[in-house]
């Protein structure tokens, strides 16, 4: 690790006020710089199950209708925070999801069903990112590729 990767990607950090602060019965005195992790959030088994990276619509789904599912989803949801919450919310977010809608319809509206998919070459370590202020992508790191599958 060094100052430029913490090796906590998104580390977020912020300061307590003045008046201080008390998180889960710990109190922060004033001026502690605190910090959490998106990333470390969205990879939490806890709230995303024994598999969080897997692509798994169903754990967002109530097919059932029971409260004890509702709950859960419910949950999962105030631990995705890809924008934010709250005060600290991007302003771009509504911009961003446009954005990435109008893109991946475009992309995949020229394509067949089933006839498109992610080069193989391209692989987890090709999204690994580096915090910085803001994450950057690594110079070294091949570029992500859409190519026919059929």
């Amino acid at each position: 690790m060094d100052r430029l990767n913490p090796g906590i990607p998104g580390h977020l950090p912020r300061v307590v006020p003045p008046a201080g602060a008390v998180f889960d019965g710990l109190p922060l005195p004033p001026g502690t710089v605190v910090s959490m992790s998106a990333w470390l959030m969205h990879h939490d088994e806890a709230a995303f199950g024994p598999d969080p990276t897997a692509f798994d619509p169903e754990r967002w789904i109530n097919r059932s209708g029971s409260q004890e599912k509702a709950d859960l989803i419910r949950a999962r949801e105030k631990c995705m925070v890809p924008f934010g919450r709250g005060s600290r919310n991007c302003l771009g977010q509504a911009l961003a999801m446009c954005e990435l809608f109008y893109t991946i319809g475009t992309i995949f509206r020229h394509f067949e069903p089933g006839t498109v998919g992610v080069h193989p070459d391209f692989g987890r370590e090709d999204l690994q990112m580096t915090e910085l202020l803001l994450g950057y992508h690594p110079r070294n790191a091949r570029k992500f590729r859409i190519v026919a599958t059929k």
